[in-house]
């Protein structure tokens, strides 16, 4: 006979599953919300000291998106900004780049823990070259911000979540700057 304790553990499949949130408040209000923070703190501090400048020794400062200026003093349009980041970045480039790219090229590299490190790696070197509108400069900040949110990702138990809050983090500071004008 099974304890009761046993057969109340999740199969290893489940826990290896990409949605490892199984209810709403074990998302939010779990570590996995802190991590989150941590490595969106991480990805808006270590650039501006290291990436950024070394990157401005050779190519342009990153380029801003069309239309972003129209976000400094305008609450309506920076909300909108704040939509679209949300869904399209957050959620949107979450779910390809670490809940889809990532998972199917760690399983074409064989599926074991190493492989999930070299596809975060390939995955981030793709999510960076997804931002070529930014520029040199802006795909290699990208790129590292592709490496923090599948680490991220990764040291969770490949919980999506903490990749889509940190991005989701990320993008509304990045938008409260533009808005507040000290984007730079």
């Amino acid at each position: 006979a099974r304890s009761s304790s046993s057969s109340a553990r999740p199969s290893s499949s489940a826990t290896t599953s990409t949605a490892s949130c199984p209810t709403r408040s074990s998302c939010f209000f779990s570590s996995a919300c802190f991590r989150s923070a941590g490595a969106a703190a991480a990805r808006i501090v270590i650039p501006e000291f290291t990436i950024l400048p070394l990157a401005a020794r050779f190519w342009p400062a990153p380029a801003a998106p069309a239309g972003v200026e129209q976000i400094t003093g305008n609450l309506p349009y920076a909300l909108l900004a704040l939509l679209v980041v949300w869904t399209l970045a957050a959620f949107g480039e979450e779910f390809v780049y670490r809940g889809y790219l990532l998972l199917r090229a760690a399983e074409a590299l064989g599926g074991g823990r190493a492989a999930q490190w070299v596809a975060m790696a390939l995955a981030a070197v793709l999510f960076g070259i997804g931002h070529y509108y930014k520029g040199p400069a802006g795909m290699l900040d990208s790129g590292f911000a592709g490496l923090l949110l599948g680490a991220a990702y990764l040291l969770t138990g490949r919980n999506l979540w903490t990749a889509i809050l940190a991005h989701g983090f990320i993008d509304t500071v990045g938008v409260a700057l533009v808005y507040l004008g000290l984007d730079g």
